[in-house]
């Protein structure tokens, strides 16, 4: 049986609850065919009807993409819903640092013209490192004889090439000239949020680690070594290959805020070209001799 009203609601006795039709559906038999009185019920439940619907969409306008796509939802929260959502899991849209490449090299250039200068690596953790860098950026060299120069070839940790119209007997800093801003954007910023909620929710498993990275930076190849107690210090090694990641994503990752990190263990992060190698599997970031790259 189908009960319908003026105001437009009708409720099938098979259906499952759905509000507002499960309660004009127990009107009584007397006056089940009064459209008066289902017209003013209607127009009673009208408040709580938009009060559900403006609840709902409240709920569906707070949802992570992850979520959204999860529940089928048609919105996502963004702007100052991300913020919202950052005060109740505990981080901010500004970054603790100023990203953007911040490195050193004590390596001499003796030489004006296209140079290839080695840089330090990414440690100790938290350290930038070569974030930032890539082809066609510009970098200030400071030193004696301070200059800006443009990236023409770069190996992700390793080293970059520029044309040098001055040499460098001691040694450069390296800085960027146009850092980019502290303050994310939205779609890093979902990023940093969906790593810090599975930070608060981690078991402690390598195997979740790896879930999570999965589902932040899908085919990024980005590894996890337990380095075990290096003298008095429990290590892992977290191995970054080179281009997988944007330079804003590789500086949150080193930073500290995207990996959960066991108590009193050290991540070391290294830069590696892949495939590395493996024996006994051959896959896009693992394969044998004459193929693996060996960190």
């Amino acid at each position: 049986m189908t009960f319908a009203s003026t105001t437009g609601f009708s409720y099938d006795q098979t259906q499952e609850f759905v509000f507002p039709l499960y309660y004009l559906s127990l009107i009584t038999s007397e006056y089940q065919s009064a459209p008066n009185l289902y017209a003013w019920l209607s127009t009673l439940l009208t408040p709580l009807v938009d009060l559900i619907a403006c609840t709902q969409q409240m709920y569906q306008s707070f949802a992570l993409p992850s979520t959204a796509a999860a529940l089928g939802f048609l919105n996502v929260a963004q702007g100052s819903q991300l913020d919202i959502i950052g005060q109740i899991v505990g981080i901010k849209r500004t970054l603790p640092f100023q990203p953007g490449v911040n490195t050193t090299t004590t390596e001499a250039i003796t030489a004006t013209g296209s140079q290839a200068v080695t840089v330090a690596g990414l440690n100790p953790p938290g350290a930038m490192g070569t974030s930032g860098m890539a082809v066609g950026g510009e970098v200030s060299i400071g030193g004696a004889s301070p200059e800006n120069v443009t990236i023409t070839a770069f190996v992700p940790g390793v080293s970059f090439t520029a044309t040098f119209a001055h040499t460098h007997i001691s040694g450069v800093t390296v800085t960027s000239t146009t850092p980019p801003s502290a303050v994310l954007g939205d779609a890093d910023y979902v990023t940093l949020l969906t790593a810090k909620i599975a930070q608060n929710q981690w078991n402690g498993l390598t195997s979740s680690i790896y879930q999570l990275l999965n589902s932040l930076f899908p085919g990024s190849g980005i590894l996890i070594e337990d380095g075990g107690l290096t003298g008095s210090v429990m290590t892992a090694t977290v191995v970054l290959p080179g281009g997988t990641l944007t330079p804003m994503q590789e500086q949150m990752v080193v930073a500290g805020l995207i990996l959960p990190r066991p108590q009193a263990v050290l991540y070391i992060f290294e830069y590696a070209n892949l495939p590395l190698f493996g024996l006994d599997l051959e896959t896009t970031f693992v394969s044998g001799i004459d193929v693996g790259y060996l960190l």
